[in-house]
């Protein structure tokens, strides 16, 4: 049986064959793929361009906070918008002209003829007018009294902010925050400069803990609320006794058109907006503006043991801090001292093993001696400290005293004023003291 021989393909036709196939490879897509590619295609430049939506709208958004915060830091006065709303109005338009009398040294809106009944009223408008200030000299007397006891504890707390501030870790701690600052500073988002985010950073820190240890908003706001609304209901009972002197006729009309002889209620929840915010600004910052360590640096040993610690960490440190924080990285350079010193002898002893040694050695001597500076400067500037601190509280327990009495003495004013009104429109004089 004869087996038939194999059918051998001419070398040249194979050739053609692969050839062939790979023509069709490089020609034209099949229209599913190409469609996929074009969908990629598309997806790829769509998140390109959010995400650089999204890198160009963080440095528009890093430009504004940063712009809000040098704004902040360089404005010379933080101005308080505290206010407290009493809902209390004058609500009654008097039609009689009262004219400016001086009686006794003291102005008084009077009716212009004395003649007759008319005397009688002028020295009721007068009475009046003497009380609504006894009353306001009282209300003002409570507000320090609140002022005081809400405060109380405020040598305890600025000892415990001097405690916070004068620890023997705090200068690294400031010059931790200067280097962030001012490698924020370094970002295009942040329209501040190297030294100036480094500063603002500084100062950001001792007044975030100014108001941690000194001011407490979240413990004070509630009892300076609870002390206020105290305060109008008790001026408002003292208006109502002036009030009950008067003929009855004052009463019936007050009741009828006005709210003023509704009782208030010392525990009602009054609208107050304190600033605490504004108040914080209050803190002392002089310790970031110390002219005394710019001269320290230039002296030729702080400054060539600066540059060794700016090469030794990062030269951010360096450029951000050196020029501006005087007390904080004067004892920064100081203290490390003995480190680089260490590190450099034990480099010349033994590379490697000696220079980590070194290290640790001159680290111990610089943490005794950062203790011992913080000591010493605690010992010489802590009572400045504590008396800088004293005078910023002081002026926020005066302004805010200020604050209060202007609108609370706006609610007396509108109660008095209406009662005027009507006893002038109506000529009514007080009543007859009996007994």
């Amino acid at each position: 049986m004869e087996v038939a021989a194999p059918e051998i393909v001419p070398r040249n036709d194979y050739a053609f064959s692969r050839f062939s196939r790979a023509v069709r490879r490089l020609g034209p897509k099949p229209i599913r793929f190409q469609r996929r590619a074009s969908i990629r295609g598309r997806l790829s430049a769509t998140a390109a361009l959010v995400l650089a939506g999204y890198v160009a709208l963080d440095v528009v958004l890093g430009l504004v906070d940063s712009g809000q915060q040098r704004a902040l830091h360089r404005a010379p006065v933080h101005r308080d918008d505290s206010v407290i709303r009493t809902g209390v109005t004058a609500q009654f338009k008097r039609t009689v002209l009262l004219y400016y009398r001086d009686v006794n040294g003291t102005l008084h809106l009077l009716l212009a003829d004395e003649s007759g009944v008319n005397k009688f009223v002028n020295d009721t408008l007068i009475y009046l007018d003497t009380e609504r200030e006894r009353i306001k000299a009282n209300t003002a007397v409570r507000i320090n009294a609140l002022l005081a006891a809400t405060f109380a504890d405020r040598d305890v707390c600025i000892a415990a902010y001097a405690d916070w501030y004068f620890a023997w870790s705090r200068s690294w701690a400031l010059l931790k925050e200067a280097s962030l600052g001012g490698l924020s500073g370094a970002l295009a988002s942040n329209v501040q400069s190297i030294l100036e985010a480094s500063h603002n950073a500084i100062e950001a820190y001792l007044i975030q803990n100014y108001q941690r240890f000194v001011l407490k908003p979240e413990f004070r706001n509630p009892a300076l609320e609870a002390g206020i609304a105290q305060t109008l209901a008790e001026a408002h009972e003292e208006y109502l006794t002036v009030v009950t002197t008067l003929d009855d006729r004052v009463q019936d009309y007050l009741n009828r058109e006005t709210k003023h002889l509704e009782h208030i209620d010392p525990l009602a929840k009054l609208d107050v907006s304190l600033g605490w915010e504004q108040q914080k600004w209050k803190a002392p910052r002089d310790a970031v503006d110390d002219e005394g360590f710019r001269t320290v640096l230039r002296g030729t040993g702080a400054a060539s043991v600066s540059v060794l610690v700016a090469r030794s960490a990062a030269p951010a440190i360096e450029r951000a801090v050196a020029p501006i924080f005087a007390k904080a990285a004067t004892k920064v350079v100081t203290a490390m001292r003995p480190q680089i010193i260490g590190a450099a002898a034990g480099t010349m002893v033994e590379p490697g093993l000696g220079t980590a040694a070194g290290w640790i050695l001159g680290a111990t001597g610089g943490v005794a001696i950062d203790y011992l500076l913080n000591k010493g400067e605690e010992w010489l500037d802590r009572p400045k400290f504590v008396q800088a601190n004293a005078r910023a509280l002081d002026a926020t327990v005066q302004e805010w005293s200020r604050m209060m009495q202007r609108d609370l003495f706006r609610s007396v004013d509108a109660w008095f004023e209406d009662t005027r009104g009507v006893v002038a429109e109506f000529k009514i004089q007080r009543k007859i003291p009996t007994g």
